[in-house]
């Protein structure tokens, strides 16, 4: 039986950039590759936010464009379950409004309450606001690399 969940880009880009939990990331990566081990839900433009940090780290932390290039290559390849956004605009709205929370962070909310799937985030203020919304929200560091 497979686990799903919602995943946001402060997580998933953690497989390509260094970042604190970038070993957790790719242990829950690995578990795509299991059969019915992981299922990970994102709106569509997830993989447009990926590519934009990627950009930053090449414009402005000198990583090379090619390993970029191979970065989006990857996230794109990954098999994620992509859901349309505009399905969540009026529940994001309104969780933006009511929680000062960008739409585009509040959709990754609306699609793991819709779905009744845990959150996996490294935004704190979105960490919070799911928590109180009623989204159970799983810590990536809940996926440990392999010894």
């Amino acid at each position: 039986m497979s686990d799903h969940f919602v995943i946001d880009p402060s997580v998933l880009i953690q497989a390509y950039v260094r970042e604190p939990h970038t070993d957790n990331v790719l242990a829950m990566l690995d578990g795509l590759k299991q059969p019915a081990s992981v299922t990970l839900h994102v709106p569509e433009f997830c993989v447009v936010e990926c590519t934009n940090i990627l950009w930053r780290h090449v414009r402005f932390q000198d990583m090379p464009i090619d390993r970029a290039q191979k970065a989006v290559k990857a996230i794109t390849d990954l098999p994620l379950t992509i859901h349309l956004a505009s399905a969540y605009l009026s529940d994001a709205l309104s969780l933006g409004l009511a929680h000062e929370l960008a739409v585009y962070d509040s959709i990754y909310i609306a699609l793991a309450k819709t779905l009744s799937f845990p959150l996996i985030t490294a935004d704190g203020k979105q960490e919070r606001v799911a928590l109180t919304t009623g989204v159970t929200v799983k810590p990536v560091t809940d996926f440990k690399p392999a010894s």
